[in-house]
Order: C-alpha cells, then sequence, then structure tokens
C-alpha cells in the first residue's frame, strides 16, 4: 500500500476548485468589509513605503559619488529615519487589525463545520470515526489561521514588487530586462513545486487526522481495553498510524524544503550577472554608482516577494486543504432524508408512591 496507505479520502471529501474555495472563503471576509478595507489601505501604503526605501539610499549612494553638501546627507538620513517610523507604525496597526479579523473568520468556520458536524446523522458516524472530524474542526482552522496572516505579507511584498519594477525600468531598463528575463524560469518552478506540494500536505492533513482519530477512539474506550487487557494493542496501533504520520512529515519536509534553495541558486546566478553588467555600465559611464546600487538591492526587494510567494504555496496548499476538508463537512448530505414534520412530543412526568 506504500507510504500513503490508509489515507483515502473520506466518503464525503469533495474535490474543489481553488478559486471557488477562495470566493467561498470571501463570503466569510464579506461580513468584516470596513475592516478589510483600512487593512487593504495599510497593505497599499506599506508596499509604498517599502519602495521608497532603496530609492532613498540610492539618492544618498549617489550623494556620496558626487561630493554633495553634508546637508544633503543628514536629509536623506532624516528622510530614511521618518520612512522607518511610519513604516513601524502602518505595519503595527496591520497584523493588529489582521489578527481580529482573522480570528473571527476562523471562529465563524468552527461555528459552520460544528453545526454541520451536530446535523449529521447517526448513519454518517458508522462510516466515519469522529476524531477525523474533530481534527478537521480544529487542527484544519487552525491552518487557514496561519496561512490567512501570512497571506496578508505576502500581498504586501507584492505590490513592492510591481512598484519597484516601475521604478527601476525606468533607470535602467536593459537591467530591468535581465531581471525580467529570469521571471518565466521562476514561475515555471514555482508551478511544479505547487504540484507537488499540493499532494504532500493533503496527505499530512490525512495522516494527522488518522493520529487524532486513534488518539480519541484510544482514550474515550480505555476502560473498555483495560478490562480486556488490550493495551498492547492500542499502543501497536497508535505506533503504526504515528509511524505512518512521520514518514508522510518527513516526504512533506523534504518537498517544501527544496523551495528556498532552488529559486536562491537562480538569485545567485541573477545577482552575478547585474554586478557584471551594472560594474561596466558604471565604468563605461552608462548609469550612475547609485542606480547601480538601487539595482543590487532591487534584486533582494525584487525576488524576495518571488521566492516567499514560491515558498507560500506550500503553506497556501495546506490552507485551502484545510478549507477543501471543512467545506467537504459542512456540504456532506445526510443519508437518512427526514420527510416528516410533526412537532417534537412533550415531555412526560411520571408520579409513583412507593408504600411500604
Amino acid at each position: 500500500m506504500g507510504i500513503f496507505g490508509g489515507l483515502q479520502a473520506e466518503q464525503y471529501d469533495r474535490q474543489y476548485d481553488d478559486g471557488y474555495l477562495l470566493r467561498r472563503l470571501g463570503d466569510y471576509l464579506a461580513k468584516h468589509r470596513r475592516r478589510v478595507l483600512i487593512i487593504a489601505s495599510m497593505v497599499i501604503l506599506y508596499a509604498v513605503l517599502g519602495s521608497v526605501i532603496p530609492v532613498v539610499i540610492s539618492a544618498g549612494v549617489d550623494a556620496l559619488s558626487t561630493s554633495a553638501p553634508e546637508s544633503t546627507l543628514w536629509i536623506i538620513i532624516g528622510a530614511l529615519f521618518a520612512v522607518g517610523i511610519i513604516d513601524y507604525g502602518i505595519y503595527w496597526v496591520r497584523r493588529r487589525m489582521t489578527a481580529r479579523v482573522v480570528a473571527e473568520v476562523v471562529s465563524d468556520l468552527r461555528k459552520a463545520a460544528f453545526a454541520a458536524a451536530i446535523e449529521r446523522d447517526l448513519s454518517f458516524y458508522d462510516e466515519n470515526k469522529s476524531g477525523k472530524i474533530v481534527s478537521r474542526i480544529t487542527s484544519d482552522t487552525q491552518e487557514l489561521n496561519n496561512v490567512l496572516v501570512i497571506g496578508t505579507d505576502l500581498i504586501s511584498q507584492v505590490l513592492d514588487f510591481l512598484l519597484l519594477f516601475v521604478v527601476l525600468l525606468t533607470r535602467e531598463w536593459r537591467l530591468t530586462l535581465i531581471l525580467a528575463g529570469a521571471m518565466p524560469i521562476v514561475f515555471g518552478l514555482t508551478i511544479l513545486l505547487r504540484h507537488f506540494a499540493r499532494i504532500v500536505t493533503r496527505q499530512g492533513t490525512r495522516a494527522m487526522a488518522a493520529v487524532n482519530d486513534n488518539i480519541q477512539e484510544s482514550v474515550s474506550g480505555i476502560s473498555v481495553a483495560k478490562n480486556y487487557r488490550q493495551e498492547a494493542g492500542i499502543y501497536r496501533d497508535f505506533t503504526r498510524v504515528n509511524t505512518q504520520s512521520y514518514n508522510i512529515n518527513i516526504r512533506r519536509g523534504f518537498v517544501l524544503a527544496t523551495v528556498f534553495p532552488t529559486l536562491n541558486a537562480v538569485s545567485g546566478i541573477i545577482i552575478g550577472m547585474l554586478l557584471y553588467i551594472g560594474g561596466t555600465y558604471v565604468i563605461a559611464g552608462v548609469i550612475g554608482a547609485g542606480a547601480w546600487y538601487l539595482f543590487i538591492q532591487g534584486v533582494d526587494r525584487f525576488w524576495f516577494p518571488v521566492i516567499n510567494l514560491s515558498g507560500f504555496w506550500s503553506q497556501l496548499q495546506a490552507g485551502l486543504s484545510a478549507i477543501e476538508r471543512i467545506f467537504a463537512l459542512v456540504d456532506a448530505e445526510n443519508t437518512i432524508k427526514q420527510t416528516a414534520n410533526r412537532p417534537h412530543p412533550r415531555p412526560c412526568t411520571a408520579r409513583s408512591n412507593l408504600r411500604t
């Protein structure tokens, strides 16, 4: 059966499109529209300030290379200090509001999943273990919480990337094209790693559900197991599912750990090309030293969102897998269809007199 043996999908599991999952999650975010708009504005401001910092540093390098007055350098230092203070304040407000919104969204999802678990009929629990359902309500919603928080940071970095790309293009289009020419390679690697990340993260959540189910079933029935002296059998079953979860997470870690080394290797090649070609341009007087330094800084700020985006795919796939499992529980249908609409019977009372 292999390493994924015993981790088949549940009978009520469904395969949802990524776009559908994101749109359905957006319905939960729509309840907090005002705060979401404030967070979006904070993200845009944070991205603008992030793209201003390397430009100001580049102006400082130009000022040093041209022997500018000392007052100019102090103005540049003051501008960097002011931008850093404002940047910190915007980041603090954004993370604080994001944490509140995400916590409320996760709470609503847990309520919906718990309500769906209660509405399922007894035949549903005859075919599906309660421990795996508990894992969907607890572990999967927590995975979604992490993804939503990291997602806001990623959006800010992508906006920073776009703004900086425009700045670099206005400074030196040839060096900018070198950076842009490597983008298809990065996106190709991202798509390939995304495919494998989705597979291993889905299996990882199923393995964790199997471990949680084994623990819950063993603890809830421990009195019966002790009466029949079955402790050794319970431990063997737990060891089996725990070892399976360990092996799957080792494979998952290997897949996810290849993301950053691969993309950093590509980034190193691009930096080497910019150092050589940009250096020849500076010597020839085509561009200034500040513009060249801006491109060297730009490599980090240009590639960091792309590398984070590629690394975020693994966490995004984990979050989408978690949402998929939660919505599958919410959308599950009962086997027994209730057609009657009779009122509940009245509570009966009984009185007995015992006389001796």
